[in-house]
Protein backbone atom coordinates (compact mmCIF):
# COMPACT_ATOMS: atom_id res chain seq x y z
CA UNK A 1 0.00 0.00 0.00
CA UNK A 2 0.96 3.54 -0.16
CA UNK A 3 -0.57 7.21 0.84
CA UNK A 4 -0.97 10.40 -0.72
CA UNK A 5 -1.31 14.03 -0.03
CA UNK A 6 -4.07 16.16 -1.16
CA UNK A 7 -5.32 19.78 -1.78
CA UNK A 8 -7.86 18.90 -0.20
CA UNK A 9 -6.37 18.41 3.05
CA UNK A 10 -7.15 14.73 2.70
CA UNK A 11 -4.49 11.47 3.13
CA UNK A 12 -5.75 8.44 0.93
CA UNK A 13 -4.34 5.22 1.67
CA UNK A 14 -4.18 2.94 -1.71
CA UNK A 15 -3.67 -0.80 -2.52
CA UNK A 16 -0.31 -1.22 -3.51
CA UNK A 17 -1.64 -3.68 -7.05
CA UNK A 18 -4.76 -2.07 -7.98
CA UNK A 19 -4.35 1.58 -6.49
CA UNK A 20 -7.70 1.15 -5.33
CA UNK A 21 -8.13 3.75 -2.45
CA UNK A 22 -8.61 1.70 1.02
CA UNK A 23 -9.14 4.50 3.17
CA UNK A 24 -9.95 8.33 2.85
CA UNK A 25 -8.26 9.57 6.16
CA UNK A 26 -10.30 13.71 7.33
CA UNK A 27 -8.33 15.05 10.11
CA UNK A 28 -6.40 18.34 8.62
CA UNK A 29 -7.91 21.43 8.09
CA UNK A 30 -5.85 22.78 5.04
CA UNK A 31 -3.45 21.60 2.21
CA UNK A 32 -1.68 18.12 3.06
CA UNK A 33 1.90 18.20 2.17
CA UNK A 34 3.64 15.03 3.53
CA UNK A 35 3.45 11.07 4.57
CA UNK A 36 5.55 8.99 6.11
CA UNK A 37 5.01 5.50 6.94
CA UNK A 38 6.36 3.94 10.24
CA UNK A 39 8.93 1.45 9.83
CA UNK A 40 6.70 -1.33 10.50
CA UNK A 41 3.54 -0.11 8.36
CA UNK A 42 1.28 0.39 11.30
CA UNK A 43 1.20 3.97 11.43
CA UNK A 44 1.19 6.95 9.25
CA UNK A 45 2.70 10.28 10.11
CA UNK A 46 1.33 13.55 8.01
CA UNK A 47 1.90 17.11 7.83
CA UNK A 48 0.09 19.65 6.13
CA UNK A 49 -0.21 23.89 6.07
CA UNK A 50 -2.58 23.71 8.38
CA UNK A 51 0.78 23.54 10.67
CA UNK A 52 0.03 19.72 12.91
CA UNK A 53 1.29 16.32 12.53
CA UNK A 54 -1.32 13.63 12.45
CA UNK A 55 -0.46 9.97 13.56
CA UNK A 56 -2.95 7.58 11.76
CA UNK A 57 -4.10 3.68 12.05
CA UNK A 58 -3.14 2.37 8.30
CA UNK A 59 -5.18 -0.51 8.96
CA UNK A 60 -8.36 1.05 10.39
CA UNK A 61 -7.85 4.38 8.57
CA UNK A 62 -8.08 6.14 12.33
CA UNK A 63 -6.49 9.07 13.91
CA UNK A 64 -4.71 8.44 17.07
CA UNK A 65 -3.00 11.77 17.47
CA UNK A 66 -2.53 15.73 16.35
CA UNK A 67 0.39 17.55 17.27
CA UNK A 68 0.96 21.10 16.75
CA UNK A 69 3.40 23.63 17.25
CA UNK A 70 5.24 25.06 14.20
CA UNK A 71 4.41 28.49 13.25
CA UNK A 72 4.57 27.55 9.52
CA UNK A 73 2.92 24.70 7.08
CA UNK A 74 4.56 21.28 7.16
CA UNK A 75 6.57 20.37 4.26
CA UNK A 76 8.16 16.93 5.28
CA UNK A 77 7.65 14.63 7.88
CA UNK A 78 9.55 11.09 8.76
CA UNK A 79 9.77 8.44 11.33
CA UNK A 80 12.46 7.66 13.48
CA UNK A 81 13.67 4.16 13.11
CA UNK A 82 12.51 2.96 16.20
CA UNK A 83 8.90 4.03 15.02
CA UNK A 84 8.39 5.92 18.49
CA UNK A 85 9.11 9.36 17.19
CA UNK A 86 8.25 11.47 13.77
CA UNK A 87 10.07 14.30 12.57
CA UNK A 88 8.88 17.47 10.73
CA UNK A 89 10.21 20.35 9.08
CA UNK A 90 8.37 23.58 8.45
CA UNK A 91 8.48 26.68 6.29
CA UNK A 92 8.66 28.12 9.88
CA UNK A 93 12.38 27.55 9.64
CA UNK A 94 12.66 24.73 12.41
CA UNK A 95 12.82 20.71 12.48
CA UNK A 96 11.03 19.21 15.78
CA UNK A 97 11.04 15.87 16.88
CA UNK A 98 7.88 14.54 18.27
CA UNK A 99 7.49 11.56 20.85
CA UNK A 100 3.96 9.51 20.02
CA UNK A 101 4.16 8.10 23.88
CA UNK A 102 4.08 11.77 24.94
CA UNK A 103 0.32 12.76 25.24
CA UNK A 104 0.29 16.31 23.99
CA UNK A 105 3.82 16.83 22.90
CA UNK A 106 5.00 20.23 21.76
CA UNK A 107 7.23 18.66 19.59
CA UNK A 108 11.05 19.64 21.02
CA UNK A 109 13.10 21.50 18.19
CA UNK A 110 16.04 19.98 17.35
CA UNK A 111 17.50 23.01 14.86
CA UNK A 112 16.42 25.41 12.39
CA UNK A 113 17.28 27.35 9.33
CA UNK A 114 17.13 31.07 8.73
CA UNK A 115 14.46 30.09 5.71
CA UNK A 116 11.74 27.88 5.03
CA UNK A 117 12.61 24.20 4.92
CA UNK A 118 11.52 22.33 2.05
CA UNK A 119 13.04 18.67 2.77
CA UNK A 120 14.11 16.01 4.66
CA UNK A 121 15.57 12.79 5.07
CA UNK A 122 17.13 10.50 7.10
CA UNK A 123 20.45 7.69 6.69
CA UNK A 124 18.64 5.41 8.85
CA UNK A 125 21.69 3.42 10.43
CA UNK A 126 23.31 6.33 11.47
CA UNK A 127 20.58 9.04 12.41
CA UNK A 128 22.02 11.09 10.03
CA UNK A 129 19.26 14.18 9.32
CA UNK A 130 19.35 16.22 6.11
CA UNK A 131 17.72 19.13 5.99
CA UNK A 132 16.97 21.67 3.10
CA UNK A 133 15.27 24.55 2.21
CA UNK A 134 14.78 28.33 0.58
CA UNK A 135 18.58 29.23 2.37
CA UNK A 136 20.69 26.85 -0.59
CA UNK A 137 21.77 25.12 2.19
CA UNK A 138 21.78 21.48 3.05
CA UNK A 139 22.53 20.87 6.46
CA UNK A 140 23.58 17.43 8.53
CA UNK A 141 22.74 17.17 11.83
CA UNK A 142 22.12 13.90 14.96
CA UNK A 143 18.55 13.01 14.42
CA UNK A 144 18.96 12.37 18.39
CA UNK A 145 20.16 15.52 19.86
CA UNK A 146 20.66 17.91 16.49
CA UNK A 147 23.95 18.17 17.46
CA UNK A 148 25.45 19.66 13.73
CA UNK A 149 27.62 16.81 11.49
CA UNK A 150 30.61 18.40 9.04
CA UNK A 151 29.96 21.46 7.37
CA UNK A 152 26.79 22.85 5.62
CA UNK A 153 26.87 22.41 2.03
CA UNK A 154 25.68 25.41 0.27
CA UNK A 155 24.35 24.95 -3.26
CA UNK A 156 22.81 27.55 -6.18
CA UNK A 157 19.00 27.15 -5.64
CA UNK A 158 16.87 26.71 -2.59
CA UNK A 159 16.47 23.06 -2.02
CA UNK A 160 13.19 21.07 -2.72
CA UNK A 161 14.34 17.52 -2.18
CA UNK A 162 16.93 15.40 -0.53
CA UNK A 163 17.40 11.95 -0.92
CA UNK A 164 20.12 9.70 1.30
CA UNK A 165 21.46 6.57 -0.92
CA UNK A 166 20.31 3.17 1.00
CA UNK A 167 23.77 2.74 2.57
CA UNK A 168 23.84 6.48 3.64
CA UNK A 169 26.89 7.31 2.25
CA UNK A 170 25.46 9.63 -0.43
CA UNK A 171 23.08 12.25 -1.04
CA UNK A 172 20.99 13.46 -3.91
CA UNK A 173 19.38 17.21 -3.91
CA UNK A 174 17.08 18.39 -6.02
CA UNK A 175 16.88 22.38 -6.54
CA UNK A 176 14.87 25.00 -7.77
CA UNK A 177 17.60 25.53 -10.89
CA UNK A 178 16.42 22.36 -11.84
CA UNK A 179 19.46 20.41 -11.56
CA UNK A 180 19.84 17.18 -8.95
CA UNK A 181 23.32 17.32 -7.22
Amino acid sequence: EFASASFDGKIRIHAGDTGKTLHTLIGHTDEANATAYSPDGRLLATGSDDRSVIIWDTEIGAKLTRFEGHTGLITSVIFMPNGKQVISASFDGTVRRWDLEIDGCKGEILFSHPDRIWSICLAQYENILASGGQDKIIKFTNALDGSEIGRPCTLDAPVRSLSFSPNGKYIASGSENRLVQ
